[in-house]
């Protein structure tokens, strides 16, 4: 009997708990406080919605600017040999006279037709390959990578072509799609040669072809 009121007082203890019990427990969990927030904790939200951040974040090194700078001055002696190498080729051709309204021309390529027998395309390849390999040369110096430097030569390379190309349309030469042609293949033909490290093997240069006697 005794065993049974005992077991009947603590089911009546389960269900209806001692309020003094409930006081010295701990507190139920809630993810917001109840309480207004301490001032002084480690976290909290500003009600202004300003940035809390620490203003006194550390500046960048004197390394990391100068290595900034010196990126910005690689870019603009970048800047200048490229705009000179394309400004000088269209310079050369924008000032030959007598000028003409813009037109183009067919010289073709090689071929007793062809405009000096396909010795001016032969010309206007080795040219551009050398330029294209000697600008690439440049940018190398300047601290661009092998890469980049390839790209940058082909590319001034090609611009260069083209816009020589169109100070040739206001003369008596004429816009040439096969100067073009062969400006572009000259330059790739560097860049190729360059980017599979063949220098020493492949290479062009001008050269003075003496005529057979008598001619």
């Amino acid at each position: 009997m005794l065993a049974t009121l005992t077991i009947v007082l603590d089911l009546v203890l389960l269900v209806c708990p001692n309020p003094l019990l409930a006081q010295e427990s701990c507190r139920p969990f809630s993810l917001l406080k109840r309480d207004p927030p301490d001032v002084c904790s480690e976290f909290h939200l500003d009600p202004g919605g300003g940035d809390t951040s620490d203003p006194s974040e550390p500046e960048l090194s004197s390394g990391h600017v100068a290595a900034v700078q010196a990126t910005k001055y690689q870019f603009l002696i970048a800047g200048l040999a490229s705009v000179g190498a394309i400004g000088g080729g269209a310079l050369n051709a924008f000032m030959d006279t007598p000028h003409q309204p813009f037109h183009f021309t067919s010289e073709g390529f090689f071929g007793e037709r062809a405009y000096a027998g396909g010795a001016d395309k032969a010309s206007h390849f080795v040219d551009y390959t050398i330029l294209s390999k000697e600008l690439a040369n440049l940018y190398d110096k300047m601290g661009f990578s092998r890469r980049d430097s390839i790209l940058l030569g082909f590319g001034v390379s090609v611009a260069a072509g083209l816009f020589n190309e169109i100070g040739d349309g206001t003369n008596i030469y004429g816009f040439s799609w096969e100067d073009l042609t062969m400006d572009v293949l000259g330059a790739g033909a560097s860049a190729v040669i360059a980017a599979a490290r063949l220098e020493d093997l492949l290479g062009f240069r001008h050269g003075i072809l003496l005529p057979a006697a008598g001619s």
